[in-house]
């Protein structure tokens, strides 16, 4: 499978080798744009909601084309176009924190004022919401990695990430086994409320690897572009006024 497998396949462990034939299904499809949060009904998610579809948009329109074109621009021009990625990708982060908050506090009025016939924030329909998240990103990251086949430095980029995406992908995996299914005959049992220190904590754990994964992933492309060593980290806060 060209650009999946790593061409000394007896060095490979097997769990690496399962994770990269994994991203390379994904591969294959990859979507145009990632899922849409759940908005449970509740206008104030809405709005935060359509807030990180048009931080994806704005992100997808920044770091268009940059695989293609980062190696054949100077390095005093590759950090910064690098740079202007992963600050638009640090901004759909922190518009999930917000959507997180506007979850929780749905939450919490749903407990102390309980309504007939809300929209309940169930384990289910959030842990369901991580694994297409954490999918989309993982799918999205093996394309732009495939866009570096021809790259002589796409090896040390792809081993740069390695760790990162592991992470990534196990606690998709994990997320996907906490899903709750009702395999029996009986009439479905209504939605259990969760509670809000389970929610904001598996928020937490996804947003923190997606950072992760992000971050180290445009470091390593900007670390291939420049010949220096140690190479400047890249910054990770709010940009300077």
């Amino acid at each position: 499978m060209p650009g999946i497998l790593c061409p000394n396949l007896n060095r490979v462990s097997p769990a690496v080798l399962w994770i990269l034939l994994c991203l390379g299904a994904h591969a294959a499809q990859s979507p145009e744009a990632p899922p849409a949060p759940p908005d449970f009904d509740e206008t104030p998610i809405v709005t935060t909601a359509e807030a990180i579809s048009a931080a994806w948009a704005k992100w997808k329109r920044v770091d268009a084309g940059l695989e293609q074109r980062i190696f054949h621009i100077s390095p005093a021009e590759a950090r910064p176009a690098v740079q202007h990625a992963l600050d638009q990708y640090l901004d759909i982060i922190d518009k999930r924190r917000t959507y997180s908050d506007a979850v929780s506090a749905y939450i919490d009025r749903s407990r102390a004022e309980p309504r007939p016939r809300q929209t309940v924030v169930s384990i289910g329909a959030v842990f369901q919401d991580h694994v297409q998240l954490l999918g989309f990103n993982l799918t999205l990251l093996e394309a732009k990695l495939g866009a570096l086949r021809d790259a002589p430095q796409w090896m040390a980029i792809r081993r740069g990430v390695k760790e990162e995406t592991a992470e990534a992908f196990n606690l998709q995996s994990t997320r996907r086994a906490e899903v709750p299914v009702d395999l029996s005959l009986r009439r479905a049992q209504p939605a259990t409320l969760i509670s809000t220190l389970i929610y904001r904590d598996s928020e937490n754990q996804v947003v923190d690897v997606l950072r992760r994964l992000w971050t180290r992933y445009y470091q390593a492309l900007v670390d291939a572009t420049e010949p220096r060593r140690p190479a400047k980290p890249l910054r990770t806060g709010p940009p300077p006024a």
